[in-house]
């Protein structure tokens, strides 16, 4: 961390192979995902509190605008990892 910039990231490592944050968090509209290097088979799969699914997409910055306000569950694939990390929507 550098001087508290990165205090508003998600940041998830479940193994030494993948690592992805989100940004920022809390957030009004738009997420942005960061992956350490490029996968193949990746998707990003949008869940709500009660575990319903609103939203899978492949795209690394996504419009959660229209989203109630809420946490959401952000579950992504980065090859053989899935990894669940918590977005804030305001």
């Amino acid at each position: 961390m550098l001087n508290g910039i990165f205090n508003n990231i998600e940041e998830f490592n479940s193994d030494k192979n993948a690592k992805v944050r989100l940004f920022p968090n809390p957030t009004t509209d738009f997420i942005t995902l960061e992956t350490d290097r490029f996968y193949s088979d990746f998707n990003v799969e949008i869940f709500d509190v009660s575990g319903k699914l609103l939203l899978t997409t492949s795209s690394l910055t996504i419009n959660l605008k229209s989203f109630a306000s809420g946490m959401y569950i952000v579950k992504v694939k980065c090859g053989d990892t899935t990894q669940e990390l918590k977005v804030d929507k305001h």
